[in-house]
This record gives structure tokens, C-alpha cells and sequence, in this order.
């Protein structure tokens, strides 16, 4: 009799236990709702702690979305900006400047001139160019392309000029190079650590691309990517 009464018990406590459970048994833990001073501290650290490389970015893709992500798995044909705070593009003469309190970063891109460059083609009676000095080209759509970059530097505060080598830009051409402020092209931002990232969108109509860098803190490349960008793409607006 004892054992009937001990086994009735058991079942109610069971019973009684199952009401938070979900189908799986796992009882869901309630989120304890944070003060307005907590919920303001929180963000606060939020804010403090954005910039930090650890390999993964913060990246706002074009439909708004948030995420973090590898430099190598961002998906370019969704990519809007990295969500750091932008430097600022200025036009000095025929140069465009980023700028920041340690360094700066300058360009310019000149008339492409075909008697200067060796130019390959699909094949021999082709009047549709499939490379340039060797290298496949990103931009021109087959065509002579317009522009290519004539230099790029950097220069830290206080110290020497260095030229970026010419493999940096080799395969880039319509360079496209405008605007100012925050919302011109290129864009660039830098993390806390000194991490430099940068993002280029060049080329003609039907055959536009996106190139992204990655340099350290003295402007050394530490990586590159570049895509074909789909030709139905639109890009979100607006500084930030």
C-alpha cells in the first residue's frame, strides 16, 4: 500500500513538473527583463567593444541584415558595408585621399593606353580582350577599358610614402574612383587594432566588380578579394 501511495506521488510531481517543459523535456529558462540603467550599460560596452578583429567582421549585408562573418566567406553580391565607422575620401587635385589621424592612403587612376600594355585576346581573329600583361582583368567586359589605377600609397603620420605593389591593382581597371565624405568610392574603415579594410566597386555596365583589401597597421596587404558583381545589383545609400 505503502508503495502505491509513493508511486501515486511520484506521478504528480511529475505531472506538475511538465508544464514548462517543451516537447524535448528541456524547461525553458526565462530571460531576466534588464533595467533601463542595465539595458543602457550593456549597450554602452556594445559600442566600446565594436571594432575588435578577432578573424570574424561586422558586416551589414543589403537588405538590412547584421551579421559577422571571415573576410573570405562574405558573400560580395550581398555585401552592403562593413559596419565600423567610415574614414573620409577627399579630392586633392587629381588625387583621391582616405584619411585618418595615422596615416593616409592615396590614388589616382589615369587613361588606359593600349600601345603601353600587351593585350591578349579569346583567340586569334578575337577582337574581344580576355587579359591584360598576362592577367585577367576585372571591368572592361571584353572591351578596352578606360581607366586603370596609376598609383596607390600609403603614408603613416610622421613617417615615409610606400607604394602598394602593382599586383595589389594589376587586374583592376574603370576604376571608377569618386565622390567624398563617407560615401564615396572607395571606402575604407579601420578597426581597433589597426587593421585597415577597404572596399572598391569598379568597372563598366554589364561587367561590374567589387574588390575588398585588408591591410595592417604600417599597409602591408594582408588579403584581397575580387567578384563580378551581379548586373541586376543595387547597393544601399546613405552615410553613416
Amino acid at each position: 500500500m505503502n508503495k502505491l501511495f509513493a508511486l501515486f506521488g511520484l506521478f504528480l510531481l511529475v505531472a506538475c513538473g511538465s508544464d514548462n517543459q517543451d516537447k524535448n523535456g528541456v524547461i525553458p529558462i526565462k530571460t531576466p527583463e534588464l533595467s533601463d540603467e542595465a539595458t543602457s550599460n550593456q549597450n554602452q560596452n556594445q559600442d566600446k567593444a565594436e571594432g575588435v578583429f578577432d578573424e570574424y567582421l561586422n558586416v551589414r549585408f543589403q537588405d538590412g541584415t547584421d551579421t559577422s562573418m571571415v573576410f573570405e566567406r562574405i558573400p560580395m553580391e550581398r555585401f552592403s558595408r562593413f559596419r565600423y565607422r567610415k574614414l573620409m575620401l577627399e579630392k586633392r587635385e587629381e588625387y583621391w585621399v582616405i584619411t585618418h589621424p595615422d596615416f593616409e592612403f592615396k590614388m589616382a587612376e589615369v587613361e588606359f593606353v593600349p600601345e603601353l600594355n600587351q593585350l591578349q585576346y579569346a583567340d586569334r581573329d578575337s577582337t574581344i580582350v580576355d587579359g591584360i600583361n598576362g592577367h585577367r582583368m576585372f571591368g572592361a567586359g571584353g572591351e578596352l577599358p578606360k581607366t586603370e589605377f596609376a598609383r596607390l600609397t600609403f603614408t603613416p603620420n610622421g613617417g615615409d610614402l610606400k607604394n602598394i605593389p602593382e599586383p595589389v591593382t594589376h587586374d583592376l581597371y574603370n576604376i571608377n574612383l569618386g565622390g567624398e565624405g563617407r560615401n564615396g568610392n572607395p571606402q575604407a574603415y579601420v578597426l581597433m587594432n589597426g587593421v585597415i579594410l577597404m572596399t572598391l566597386k569598379g568597372g563598366a555596365v554589364g561587367d561590374e566588380y567589387m574588390a575588398m583589401f585588408m591591410f595592417d597597421r604600417e599597409g602591408e596587404l594582408m588579403n584581397r578579394r575580387v567578384e563580378v558583381l551581379p548586373q541586376d545589383q543595387e547597393t544601399e545609400e546613405g552615410e553613416e
